[in-house]
């Protein structure tokens, strides 16, 4: 009995082939994979330049934490290196960058979140934000013993004068949303520990820095002159010459000691 092999089918209408390499174009008995995982480990060694087997560790947590080794590198990698960059390799000022990463992603160890390059985008647009920070937060949590250093400090840096007035105002718009929720709430201090341990309260300084802010300028009257006081410093600072400089620092010191 002869049997016949099926007549080869029509091909011709195919524009585009698309190969799946699971043992579908090599027999599996050529052990592919396992010369592709080598070649693969080899490449995380060189470009990250730690030893092989500590490579191939990272090789695999990369591959069990986002599906492809590719993936985690594109992820965490640049991200190391980010870090590393805008942090001049400083572990405490990386350790705050990767804590505010958390925060914006509303991560924790039970539900982790994996890092995506736009909010690393989006935190490094505030970068020149969190360089005024410190100022801003010893002005109005009336600091008067810190504030001098900040303003020797913001001098020496060169802080945009008129740009740190603008990154005030927002912070003081943040504070009234804060102060707004926070309602006739008597402890204040208790408050605030709360809504940043909940996550929904970050940034502007410390947590004593947000007590201190919300005990000076918690009332709306005490807010909308506030607001309204920043606006006027703004425009006179625009307008001053030769520098603005020297406003600013008079009006902070003034803002400090209400």
């Amino acid at each position: 009995m002869t049997i016949n092999p099926p007549p080869a089918p029509k091909l011709e209408h195919v524009t585009d082939w698309v190969f799946d390499l699971d043992n579908t174009l090599y027999p599996a008995e050529c052990d592919l994979f396992a010369e592709i995982d080598t070649r693969m480990t080899d490449f995380v060694a060189r470009l990250t330049g730690l030893e092989r087997v500590e490579a191939r560790k990272l090789q695999k947590h990369y591959y069990a934490t986002y599906g492809t080794t590719l993936s985690g590198l594109m992820i965490e990698h640049d991200l190391a290196h980010a870090i590393a960059g805008f942090t001049a390799s400083d572990r405490r000022l990386a350790a705050q960058e990767i804590e505010k990463l958390s925060l914006y992603l509303d991560s924790s160890p039970a539900e982790p979140k994996a890092v995506t390059r736009e909010a690393i985008t989006a935190l490094r647009a505030d970068a020149e934000d969190d360089a005024m920070q410190p100022i801003i937060s010893a002005a109005l949590s009336g600091d008067l013993r810190r504030l001098p250093e900040e303003l020797k400090r913001m001098r020496e840096q060169a802080v945009s004068e008129v740009g740190l007035v603008i990154v005030m105002q927002k912070q003081v718009m943040q504070l009234a949303t804060a102060a707004q929720r926070m309602g006739n709430a008597r402890d204040i201090a208790g408050w605030v520990k709360q809504e940043m341990q909940s996550r929904r309260l970050w940034g502007g300084g410390s947590q004593q820095d947000w007590t201190r802010q919300l005990r000076a300028w918690g009332r709306p009257q005490q807010m909308a002159r506030l607001i309204e006081r920043l606006l006027a410093l703004q425009q006179a600072m625009m307008r001053a010459t030769p520098g603005p400089a020297l406003l600013l620092e008079q009006e902070l010191l003034e803002i400090a000691r209400v």
